[in-house]
Parts: structure tokens; C-alpha cells; sequence
């Protein structure tokens, strides 16, 4: 009998326990350190096998330091000191505003897994990919799926499977199957293995079997430094440009843009083209330096200097 009095006391203390406690209107959670708040319409409190859920309903407003994060709903894990949100999340950091579909947010780290639709930005850069980790300290953004990267200065957009953006430094890199997309009067379209950004100089650094393409013209090299504002890209590393059969290669190329559209080649060094006249006329000309002008995506004018040789060739009527 005893027996069964101490089985019902514990098992009603252990009911207690494990009972939520709802709180109607507002509820404020204070941590040590940094001032950290924790606001809802509704709040429940339940104490679980692996410790006490704080869930939050209706006007979420998390509080750390200078960090305000919103949401419709989520839940609060203290023994892994998170905080899961969904539904409109919404954080301001200072200067960074991000948002997305849902976000973990980890005190102890600052840091936060955003997810779906994610926009992390500031007033030069524009973050977007399917996933986000973002780390407040350092002001890193660590984005995996449809990422990309947009320059507001430069107007200028990168992107790519896989980012780290730095807005502490301004500069992106993106290391999986990256383009970059720079539009005007028309529209230059770069890929690459690898491209780093560099939003204050307005320079993207490209490198690893690069290509570059605009209507008919088709530029390859192994690095590229592209100048957003210059509307210049230089490659190197056996660059060769081509525009249908026409072919022109040297040690040193650089490309030169009006409004996005392509105007002039510079080759300098052992520079060589072979282009064609008419359909029996072609002619192969090298120099040390050769200029190269375009009217409409074509080959209009070849200038060449420093000991410059051409060779006229003519097909045969009939071949």
C-alpha cells in the first residue's frame, strides 16, 4: 500500500513536469552576455526527455545584441541553444538585412542556417541561393544551390552552384560551375572553374579554362581579370579569340567594351590572326602588336605593327 502512495505522488509530480505552461500575450527570455530576448504573441514552455522547448507563435521577434529576427512561428532548443524559425524570417544586422522561408539561429556561435529563397544583402552586394550559412562575427555568407552573387555598384552578376561572399572585404569567390553576366547595349556572358569578385576595384579575377562569349565571338584563355568600370578584360595564359572562321591568338589579349558591347581586341606579343576576306580570300598577317576592331560582333579592321608579315592566300575557283 505504502508502495503504490509513493507510485502515485511520483507519477503526479512527474505529470507536472512534463505539463506545458502556455503564456497568453508576451514572453521575455533574458540570457547572460549579450543581451538576448525572445518575444511571441504565444509562448509554451515544455520540458522534454532532452530538455526544455520554448515553442512561439505569432510575432516572433528574437533579440541578440544588435540582431533583430522575425518570424511567424518557431521554436527554441535550449539544450542546443537554437532557435528554429519559419514562416517570413527576417533578420537586420546593422547594415545586412537578410530573409528567407525558414532559419536556425544558433546564440552561442552567431550564426544562422537560412533556407529557401534566401537574400542576404547590404547596400553593394546581393546574396541569393537556396541555402545560406551566415556568420555575424565575421560577416561571411557561406550559400550552396542557385547561388549568386550581384554587385550594385558595378552591375555586375555572378553566378554559380557554390559561394563564399566576405561583405567585410566586399569580395565574393565562386567555386562551382560559375558565369559571369555583365549587360548592356548587349551582353558578356564569362565562365570559368573558378571567379573571385572584388566589389570596391569593380574587378573580377577568372581563372581555369575561361570563356568568353558575345553573339559569334568566342575568347578562351586561362585567366582573366574582367574591370567592370574599364569595360576592359585582359586574358592570359594562350588566349585565342574567334568570330565565326576568323581566328586571332598572342601572348597578351585584351578586350575592350562600349556599353557591354565588344569594339576593339588588343593583341601584343607573337601576335597571329587568320581571317577570312571573301569565301576564296583569306589572309594570315602577325606582328608584335595587332588591333583588332569589331562592327556588330564582326571582324571590320585588322591593324598590324612591329615586324609585320601577311600572307594573302587565294582558293582556286571551283575547291
Amino acid at each position: 500500500m505504502q508502495f503504490l502512495k509513493i507510485w502515485f505522488i511520483l507519477s503526479a509530480m512527474l505529470i507536472l513536469v512534463l505539463m506545458p505552461c502556455i503564456v497568453e500575450n508576451q514572453q521575455i527570455l533574458e540570457r547572460t552576455g549579450e543581451k538576448y530576448t525572445v518575444r511571441a504573441k504565444t509562448v509554451e514552455v515544455r520540458n522534454t526527455k532532452k530538455g526544455r522547448v520554448t515553442f512561439l507563435r505569432g510575432g516572433v521577434t528574437i533579440t541578440h545584441g544588435p540582431a533583430v529576427i522575425t518570424s511567424q512561428c518557431g521554436r527554441a532548443i535550449e539544450a542546443r541553444d537554437v532557435a528554429i524559425l519559419e514562416g517570413g524570417v527576417h533578420i537586420v544586422d546593422g547594415e545586412t538585412i537578410m530573409s528567407s522561408q525558414t532559419a536556425e539561429y544558433y546564440r552561442g556561435e552567431k550564426k544562422a542556417l537560412l533556407r529557401g529563397f534566401v537574400r542576404i544583402e547590404d547596400e553593394r552586394q546581393l546574396v541569393q541561393a537556396d541555402e545560406v550559412v551566415y556568420h555575424r562575427d565575421s560577416r561571411i555568407a557561406v550559400a550552396t544551390g542557385s547561388v549568386s552573387f550581384k554587385d550594385k555598384v558595378n552591375d555586375m552578376n555572378v553566378e554559380g552552384g557554390k559561394g563564399t561572399y566576405y561583405f567585410e572585404e566586399d569580395r565574393g569567390i565562386m567555386e562551382e560551375s560559375p558565369v559571369l553576366i555583365a549587360s548592356g547595349e548587349e551582353r558578356i556572358l564569362i565562365t570559368a572553374q573558378t571567379m573571385e569578385t572584388f566589389t570596391k576595384q569593380g574587378k573580377a579575377l577568372v581563372t581555369g579554362d575561361v570563356r568568353v562569349y558575345q553573339g559569334d565571338v568566342v575568347a578562351t584563355c586561362d585567366t582573366l581579370v574582367y574591370m567592370s568600370r574599364d569595360e576592359t578584360a585582359t586574358l592570359l595564359g594562350k588566349p585565342v579569340i574567334t568570330e565565326n572562321e576568323n581566328r586571332m591568338e598572342s601572348a597578351s589579349l585584351t578586350l575592350e567594351f562600349t556599353n557591354r558591347k565588344l569594339k576593339r581586341a588588343v593583341l601584343i606579343s607573337g601576335a597571329q590572326a587568320f581571317y577570312r576576306i571573301s569565301e576564296q580570300e583569306t589572309n594570315e598577317v602577325s606582328g608584335d602588336e595587332m588591333i583588332v576592331d569589331f562592327e556588330e560582333g564582326k571582324v571590320s579592321q585588322v591593324t598590324v605593327s612591329g615586324s609585320a608579315k601577311g600572307t594573302y592566300h587565294m582558293k582556286p575557283k571551283g575547291e
